[in-house]
């Protein structure tokens, strides 16, 4: 029972504190606002006395968020003192001078290695995006070529098993290439290997057409279609 009490005692206090830090925090950063606001309207009413003693007290700010208060704070730092101030969230305080400068540079670099990193980064994507499409490419001239062979092939294979079989009937039929053949597409003689020609000499005809299509359209400057947009945009790059 002192055991439970102890530990519920515990996290009151512990949740207390929590909600006093957090109510603090707000606190500050609403004084911070108000401080800000009363520095600039010191300056607009002539008051820079007034302005200096609350620019002694940003010069120790840290940890700051909001846009509005870092540029207000800005103001009141340069105006009240006649120098460059400025709010660097890499060092989470006020520079001037000298510091300010050196930060700044940082920064600079810090962006310059940044934008690098995201052109290298691009580039590499860009690579692998031309050599993906070289590789997809490939393979389909390579599928297109043996698909032709295929066809040249069983054309020959049926003109020669036809010629043979205008010779001899009976032993071109026993002859199992040329058997399996006339299984499938029909006996030369017949209707259905009228139309297996017309089919096959259509695909080769086919596959001449649109190797014809593919040779003039790569070579015309600026050609590009809605889904290679990309592509054309990295083969500019890797130029």
């Amino acid at each position: 029972m002192y055991l439970r009490s102890a530990c519920i005692i515990h996290l009151a206090i512990a949740f207390a504190s929590f909600l006093s830090f957090g109510v603090a925090k707000e606190a500050m950063a609403q004084n911070r606002n108000q401080l800000a606001s009363d520095c600039l309207k010191f300056l607009s009413d002539d008051q820079p006395e007034q302005a200096s003693i609350i620019a002694e007290q940003m010069k120790s700010w840290q940890h700051l968020f909001g846009t509005k208060l870092i540029s207000d704070s800005e103001d009141c730092l340069k105006e009240s003192t006649g120098e460059y101030w400025k709010y660097f969230p890499t060092k989470s305080q006020f520079l001037s001078g000298k510091q300010a400068r050196q930060e700044q540079e940082f920064v600079n670099g810090a962006d310059a290695r940044r934008a690098t990193k995201e052109n290298e980064l691009k580039l590499r994507e860009c690579r692998v995006i031309v050599l993906e499409t070289e590789v997809e490419q490939l393979e389909l001239k390579v599928q297109q070529e043996q698909y032709e062979r295929r066809l040249e092939s069983q054309l020959a294979t049926w003109t020669l098993c036809a010629d043979n079989y205008e010779r001899n009937k009976d032993a071109t039929l026993l002859e199992p290439v040329c058997n399996a053949l006339f299984m499938s597409e029909g006996l030369p003689d017949s209707s259905s290997s009228f139309f297996y020609l017309k089919l096959q000499s259509a695909r080769l005809n086919l596959i001449e057409a649109q190797t014809n299509l593919l040779q003039l359209l790569q070579p015309i400057e600026g050609y590009k279609s809605s889904g290679n947009q990309k592509l054309n945009d990295c083969r500019q790059i890797l130029q």
